[in-house]
């Protein structure tokens, strides 16, 4: 049972009702010819994977990937929304992408904000419960997660939620060059993930923790909007060269990031905002940062730092 944002509130074998549930282990039949998935790590599930996306239409649901290892060779778009994307947990599900321009594309845009909180608008988004892998060294447009929403000045609306999900390589040298990408998406939130940015060569850990470092951002946030609020809690990060990076293209920089008890590890920045004008919030409290060059930079027009434990 889905109610009309796109979360799940029951599930039960063969009951539909709401918004649909989409089971991406169905087989799909697209021009004619039948293409089956397969949770072996040996199948493509690319053709079938999006012809189950597209059949979701515009009115969003539920995404469901069951237990199981999935080869994708091609990125995965996502224009249906209200939509939850969900495994049955952390490397239980496993999608492991096997092209430089992989992971989730899913765009939030063309929405009106409704005032009724029954009504959904079109910006919720959910992904929560697997583990997102590649098997590519970087690439220009690997990214696991990316999301492109509008931002409404003034409007009181979430956009995302990101909830235990664990990014990393499938193969020694493969990691995603952004782990998640959020485009103007307000009240974001990031909950209990791990982000493995980490590559290793052929002869190993060869070169210490600063070869190690594969991953430009475990988190990167842009925009061209005020999009407000990213909180981020229980997350772990490793060998990024930004564990969270806030990279505003104008004056116009998000008011507010909230990190708390979180762990920046073997990163080689911590925290960068970017903007040269000013980021106008960060609020980071418990949280462990072993960076090696810096744990916070940036311009900040207020900042709140507590309880942290930081060094280089």
């Amino acid at each position: 049972t889905v109610d009309v944002h796109g979360r799940e509130t029951a599930a039960a074998n063969g009951s539909a009702a709401g918004l649909p549930w989409i089971d991406m282990s169905t087989d799909r039949t697209v021009s004619n010819v039948l293409h089956q998935t397969g949770n072996d790590g040996v199948v493509d599930n690319a053709i079938p994977f999006q012809a189950s996306i597209d059949a979701l239409g515009n009115n969003g649901g539920v995404l469901y990937f069951p237990a199981g290892t999935w080869l994708v060779s091609n990125k995965l778009n996502v224009t249906g929304h209200p939509v939850t994307i969900m495994g049955d947990g952390i490397d239980v599900t496993r999608i492991v992408f096997t092209n430089q321009a992989g992971g989730f594309d899913i765009n939030l845009t063309g929405s009106t904000h409704t005032a009724s909180p029954s009504t959904a608008d079109g910006y919720e988004v959910t992904v929560k419960d697997m583990t997102i892998m590649t098997n590519q060294e970087a690439g220009t447009n690997n990214t696991a997660l990316k999301f492109t929403n509008q931002f409404t000045g003034g409007t009181p609306d979430p956009s995302v939620i990101i909830s235990n999900i664990h990014i990393e390589g499938s193969t020694p040298q493969g990691h995603f060059t952004n782990m998640v990408h959020l485009i103007d998406c307000p009240t974001t939130k990031i909950n209990n993930c791990f982000f493995n940015g980490e590559k290793l060569g052929t002869t190993g850990q060869v070169g210490g923790n600063l070869a190690r470092v594969g991953s430009t951002s475990g988190i990167l946030i842009t925009g061209t909007n005020q999009a407000t609020e990213y909180h981020i809690n229980g997350c772990n990060f490793f060998f990024c060269e930004h564990a969270i990076r806030a990279l505003a293209t104008t004056d116009a920089d998000s008011e507010g990031y909230y990190v708390d008890s979180c762990g920046m590890v073997a990163c080689y920045k911590g925290f960068s905002g970017e903007n040269t004008h000013s980021t106008l919030a960060l609020q980071m409290n418990n949280c462990h940062l072993a960076c090696q060059y810096v744990g916070i930079e940036g311009y900040f027009t207020q900042m709140i730092v507590t309880g942290n434990l930081i060094y280089n």
